[in-house]
C-alpha cells in the first residue's frame, strides 16, 4: 500500500500515542509512540501533515476506540527515517552480572547479550 497523506489531529505526550486523520481513515487512525519513522522519539506535532501507513483492525474499535492503526508515519516532506537495527547500535543494551556468594574470590561475570546464564557457565573454565 502506498503511503496515505493525513493531518495530526492530536497527540497524547503523556501517554505515547496520537491520531491522525484522513478520508481514508474515518473516525482517526491511532498511531503509537514507536511507530513514526522520524529521528525523534517526541511524538508527531498536531496539525502537522503525515504521511502514514495503516491497517483496518479486526473489529469496531478495537484499539481505544479506533478501527485503524498506523504502523509508520513521517511528516510530508521529510523522508522517512530508518534506525539503525542489532546489537551495537546503542539504543538498547543489557548486561547481566552474577557474583557468587560462595566464591572466594567473589569474580563478578558479565554475561554478553544473546547468551544464557547457563550457556555462559557451561563454557567456563573449572577453576573460574
Amino acid at each position: 500500500m502506498s503511503p496515505t497523506i493525513g493531518t495530526m489531529r492530536t497527540w497524547n505526550y503523556d501517554e505515547g500515542w496520537g491520531v491522525i486523520d484522513s478520508p481514508e481513515t474515518p473516525g482517526g487512525c491511532w498511531i503509537h509512540a514507536t511507530t513514526p519513522s522520524t529521528e525523534t522519539y517526541m511524538g508527531l506535532e498536531p496539525g502537522r501533515r503525515v504521511y502514514f501507513e495503516w491497517e483496518r483492525l479486526l473489529g469496531k474499535g478495537v484499539q481505544d476506540g479506533f478501527d485503524f492503526v498506523a504502523t509508520d508515519a513521517w511528516y510530508v516532506g521529510d523522508e522517512p527515517y530508518r534506525r539503525p537495527q542489532g546489537p551495537d547500535t546503542g539504543a538498547f543494551s543489557t548486561w547481566l552480572t552474577i557474583t557468587l556468594d560462595d566464591d572466594p574470590d567473589h569474580k563478578a561475570h558479565q554475561i554478553p547479550p544473546g547468551v544464557s546464564p547457563e550457556e555462559y557457565f557451561r563454557q567456563l573454565p573449572d577453576d573460574s
